[in-house]
């Protein structure tokens, strides 16, 4: 049997004196759709910020694929495929869905600004990366007119 995609294991986070996380322990396996529900101050927020690396957890462990990325920075774990969105996303106005979600993955990129100068093929080969991930993120909820994301074309 294989290592659940994402692991959970006894994670705790404290802000001062509240207890935001206490033991938090779940498995998702590949291709597992799942929901975190709970009311306002649960937790929640606080538990996708220590999976995608944004919060340090005072406790426990997490692996990806059955490696430990406790200690690893978001974007080294970016780097991996994981991330979250935010409650309160700015999206880019007047631009189109594919833009924005492109926009998602430059967390993740592997060059630098002064890459398209100094080393070009580089930053065209992390471009066509970024547009590919883009395009499968597009397609994943089964959309079969994902070209409508690239596309400010109403018709």
């Amino acid at each position: 049997m294989s290592a659940p995609l994402l692991e959970v294991e006894g994670v705790a986070v404290a802000f001062g004196g509240l207890r935001a996380l206490d033991g938090v322990s779940l498995k998702v396996d590949q291709g597992a759709i799942v929901g975190l529900i709970g009311p306002n101050g649960a937790g929640k927020t606080t538990l996708f910020n220590v999976v995608s690396g944004l919060q340090r957890a005072d406790a426990g462990v997490i692996r990806i694929d059955g490696a430990d990325v406790t200690s690893m920075s978001a974007r080294r774990r970016a780097g991996l495929g994981v991330g979250r969105s935010f409650q309160h996303l700015g999206l880019i106005g007047d631009e189109t869905v594919g833009v924005n979600i492109k926009a998602a993955q430059y967390l993740s990129a592997g060059y630098r600004s002064w890459d398209l100068l100094r080393r070009p093929s580089r930053w065209w080969r992390e471009e066509r990366r970024i547009e590919d991930r883009a395009r499968a993120a597009a397609e994943a909820p089964g959309s079969s007119n994902w070209r409508v994301c690239w596309s400010n074309d109403p018709g």
